[in-house]
């Protein structure tokens, strides 16, 4: 963001799941536009990326940088290009410090990813606009 790769910075999670800066992040106070659109209690992967290719046609977003844990990262990528299809998806792995939640992670991606490849892409959550 500091060296102008985005314009815009887009926070989503459920809302069962705020980190404890999410109000920080979402409060928007740099020099960039934050979006924090309301992610309802049933927000995942694919609602995520139903959601962000909903904000890219809004905004007419052309590349879209998601920033998520590796483990995680071939089905985000796998499900927001499904949903969003022009759109170039980056992708900014992160890493968790814990070995039991990364295992742990790793497990849900071996079940998770062939749901995605079967489900595809779902209605974007109702943010309320």
């Amino acid at each position: 963001m500091a060296e102008g790769t985005a314009p815009v910075m887009v926070v989503l999670f459920a809302s069962d799941s705020f980190p404890e800066d999410y109000e920080t992040l979402c409060r928007n106070t740099a020099d960039y536009e934050v979006l924090c659109p309301p992610g309802g209690d049933q927000v995942d992967t694919a609602a995520e990326a139903s959601q962000v290719a909903q904000l890219s046609r809004q905004y007419g977003w052309s590349r879209v940088m998601i920033v998520t844990s590796n483990y995680h990262l071939r089905r985000a990528r796998y499900l927001d290009r499904k949903c969003s299809g022009e759109v170039a998806i980056i992708g900014a792995a992160a890493r968790p410090r814990n070995l039991q939640i990364r295992l742990k992670a790793v497990a849900k991606e071996m079940v998770a990813m062939p749901i995605a490849i079967v489900e595809g892409c779902p209605p974007a959550p109702d943010t309320g606009g």
